[in-house]
């Protein structure tokens, strides 16, 4: 399964009173150089491979403006148009509702519910009911979280902003949150479904994956001021590590910081894709080195099921280059590589050891390596990095890495 995630599209009208760009995506620019024009020639013609479904962590617009919401709403349904099923997820990003009461006075959603086609989901099959919720509108907007079973895998899709906008004065648009209600409720909702997969004799799903706005895990430096942490992040890391519904897969946004990354520990816990900000610069956000990014997951069911990995496959990112446009073909400063595996839960050093000894047998190439120990194939970039330091440690072996992050040759010096 391919899905393509575009993340904090941060579409905007107007600059703010101090004179920043809070994204390269203005609403209303169809310009041959906008970033958003440029994606979708490239899903046209190929470069960029036709996903089977979209997915979107929410900031659609910049601090819940009208005009920068359905700009972005609308490149996504288009987006949308080019995946096999035709179907796209989203969920709220704090930028998504008026939390802060600039353009309302007493609504803060109204903004997200008043977009064509019904938010947050778009599908051939139902679009909308002539201005009524559908069921998983209304599961998201009361419940805080809908569920969807794609194939053979389940979308748990978490509204962490729900608690936006309650108020003016009680700092909750902050941060995310996700409570102990809505978790129970969770629970519950998985729990029946699995039971009735069980009766009907469906085959279970292979993989849950997770679709939420705001960090589970803190990032950035020892010094970063950053109090939007999802609130209960605790309780929901240790939710999806206790496999009682399976692996899990993460996608969230909100910091704009690139990363994948293993949460929970004990080799159970899920693999966690912090997207990049498709559009949002970078100003008054100066330590953050991730550049702007769109994301395509390919998960491996063949090799989830052969090498009992949990999930597995591979991510491929474009990076936007303003003046030139998006590029896949080398790696940059920050963000994630253009290509990358995930899915190995093992020792390093045990794989060190299995390389040096296969560079006696085997010529230097990485493609080599990888047919004798398929395992290789699903190290990440950070992995990858933390082999290679081994490697050269441990074994006086050095690899030399390709343009586009992934090992070329492994040798003796």
């Amino acid at each position: 399964m391919k899905i393509l995630v575009i993340s904090d599209v941060h579409a905007y009208s107007a600059e703010r009173p101090d004179g920043t760009r809070p994204s390269s995506v203005r609403a209303g620019d169809t310009s041959g150089s906008a970033p958003t024009r440029m994606f979708e020639e490239m899903l046209q013609n190929g470069a960029v491979p036709a996903p089977d479904l979209v997915v979107t962590p929410g900031d659609l617009g910049d601090r819940a403006e009208l005009a920068g919401l359905n700009f972005a709403w609308s490149f996504l349904s288009r987006i949308t148009a080019h995946s096999s099923k035709k179907l796209l997820i989203a969920t709220a990003g704090n930028h998504d509702v008026d939390s802060r009461y600039n353009n309302s006075t007493f609504d803060a959603k109204g903004f997200l519910l008043s977009l064509t086609p019904s938010y947050p989901r778009i599908s051939d099959e139902i679009k909308h009911y002539d201005g009524l919720l559908s069921l998983p509108q209304m599961m998201f907007w009361s419940q805080n979280f809908f569920v969807e079973r794609v194939g053979d895998y389940r979308f748990v899709v978490l509204n962490s902003s729900a608690y936006h906008g309650m108020g003016k004065n009680n700092g909750e648009f902050e941060h995310g949150r996700v409570s102990n209600y809505t978790l129970d409720q969770l629970r519950r909702y998985l729990r029946l479904e699995d039971e009735s997969f069980d009766k009907q004799q469906i085959p279970p799903i292979k993989l849950n994956i997770l679709l939420c706005h705001h960090h589970l895990i803190q990032d950035g430096t020892a010094e970063d001021k950053d109090y939007s942490l999802l609130v209960g992040a605790h309780a929901l890391v240790e939710f999806l590590s206790s496999n009682d519904f399976g692996r899990w897969f993460v996608i969230h946004g909100h910091r704009h910081r690139a990363r994948l990354l293993q949460a929970g520990g004990a080799g159970g816990g899920p693999y966690v894709l912090s997207a990049g900000s498709f559009g949002a610069t970078r100003d008054k956000d100066y330590e953050n080195t991730s550049p702007n990014q769109a994301h395509l997951i390919e998960l491996d069911a063949e090799s989830m099921h052969r090498l009992a990995y949990y999930p597995a496959g591979k991510i491929r990112s474009w990076t936007w280059q303003q003046g030139v446009g998006w590029l896949n073909d080398k790696v940059g400063t920050g963000g994630l590589p253009p290509l990358t595996g995930f899915g190995f839960r093992g020792s390093i050093d045990s794989v060190a050891s299995q390389v040096a000894a296969a560079i006696q047998e085997f010529p230097g190439k990485w493609e080599h390596l990888c047919q004798k120990y398929e395992q290789l194939r699903f190290l990440d970039y950070r992995q990858i990095d933390d082999l290679k330091k081994t490697l050269k440690r441990n074994h006086t072996v050095n690899i030399i890495m390709a343009d586009n992050g992934l090992p070329l040759e492994v040798g003796k010096p």
